[in-house]
């Protein structure tokens, strides 16, 4: 029984499996992709909530400070209603202020998601082209599928010696 030689065989296996692995990945990237651009914008959305808790737990931790003291200093809460009547009390002199020397109130959480926020993650632009354009999927597709039968048809383990023919021509006349 003659051996064929097995180094041809075997570049042409990997070869072979090489090609099968990246027509895989191509297709999971274009089937993944909607969901992982969904996926990404939940994670970012989720991100900008946690924020927005930890700013609303510090703002109950403020007001829950306020009452502590409302209850132990009933002073305090003549101060506090001084303050919010704008009103001077017996023997209380009070200084007129330029609006723009006046302290700001504290500024409302903004609680609504924006738009340009959402989904700043990195990878973000490419997936969602390749979630939205209708175009660089079918072609993907394509590619994947071409991928596939050229795997099947032209690096199959029985061509493996007309395919090490062929090389070995090709560097003859590279070489030439």
């Amino acid at each position: 029984m003659t051996r064929l030689p097995s180094e041809p065989a075997s570049k042409i296996t990997l070869a072979f499996w090489l090609t099968l692995v990246t027509a895989t990945g191509l297709y999971g990237f274009v089937s993944l992709a909607p969901n992982c651009l969904v996926l990404g914008d939940l994670v970012a959305h989720s991100a900008e909530n946690r924020g927005d808790e930890r700013a609303l737990e510090n703002r109950i931790e403020y007001l829950e400070q306020v009452r502590d003291t409302l209850k132990a200093d009933p002073g305090y809460a003549n101060e506090l209603a001084s303050l919010d009547l704008r009103e001077s009390g017996p023997g209380e002199n009070r200084l007129t202020v330029d609006e723009s020397l006046r302290l700001a109130p504290r500024a409302a959480l903004n609680l609504a998601v924006s738009d340009t926020t959402a989904g700043q993650w990195a990878a973000r632009p490419v997936v969602a082209s390749l979630a939205n354009n209708d175009t660089l999927r079918i072609t993907l597709l394509v590619i994947a599928a071409t991928m596939v039968l050229f795997a099947f048809t032209a690096l199959h383990e029985t061509h493996s010696d007309r395919l090490a023919r062929w090389g070995k021509r090709l560097r003859r006349r590279g070489s030439a």
